[in-house]
C-alpha cells in the first residue's frame, strides 16, 4: 500500500504542477482552499471509479492461475492436500469473497485519498499572482546526495 500511495502521490503532484495556471486562476476569481481540495479529491475519485473495477476484474481473472503456478513449486502437503491435482481442484473451486473485495476497495480508496492530500495542499497554496505570470513550474525534488555517495561506492 505504501508503494501504491507513493505512485499516486507522484502522479497527482505532476498533474497538479501541470495545472498550476488553472488553479491560480480559480484562486484569483475567489475559490477557497477547501474548494481546491475538493476539486483534486473529486478528480482522484473519478480515476479510482474507472481503475478499481478494471483492477478487480483483472485481479480475479489472474489470481487463480498465478496461485496454481506458485503452488507447483511447493509440496501439496503444506496446504493439507493429498496431491497437486487435489490442491489445483480446491483452488479452482474457490470463489471470490465479496466482503474481502469490498474491504480491499475501501482500503484502496482510503490510502488513495490520504496520498492525495499533499497534492491538494500544494494546489490550495498556489499564489494567484505567481500562477498567472506564466512561468513554467519545476517539480522540486529532495536532495539525493546520499544516493550519489552510495553509487560512488558501488562502482568502486
Amino acid at each position: 500500500m505504501l508503494a501504491a500511495g507513493l505512485v499516486i502521490y507522484n502522479i497527482l503532484k505532476v498533474a497538479v504542477t501541470k495545472r498550476v495556471r488553472e488553479y491560480g486562476t480559480l484562486r484569483a476569481i475567489g475559490s477557497e482552499k477547501g474548494q481546491l481540495y475538493a476539486l483534486v479529491t473529486v478528480q482522484l475519485l473519478i480515476l479510482c471509479g474507472l481503475g478499481l473495477p478494471i483492477g478487480l476484474v483483472f485481479g480475479m481473472l489472474s489470481a487463480k492461475g498465478i496461485l496454481i503456478a506458485a503452488t507447483r513449486w511447493l509440496n501439496p502437503k503444506l496446504f493439507l492436500a493429498d496431491s497437486a491435482q487435489a490442491l489445483d481442484a480446491s483452488i479452482a473451486g474457490s470463489d471470490a469473497d465479496i466482503l474481502l473485495l469490498l474491504v480491499s476497495v475501501l482500503a484502496t480508496l482510503l490510502f488513495t485519498i490520504l496520498a492525495s492530500f499533499p497534492s491538494a495542499r500544494y494546489a490550495a497554496q498556489i499564489s494567484p499572482t505567481e500562477a498567472m505570470r506564466g512561468r513554467s513550474t519545476k517539480i522540486r525534488r529532495r536532495s539525493r546526495k546520499g544516493f550519489v555517495v552510495l553509487r560512488h561506492f558501488m562502482h568502486a
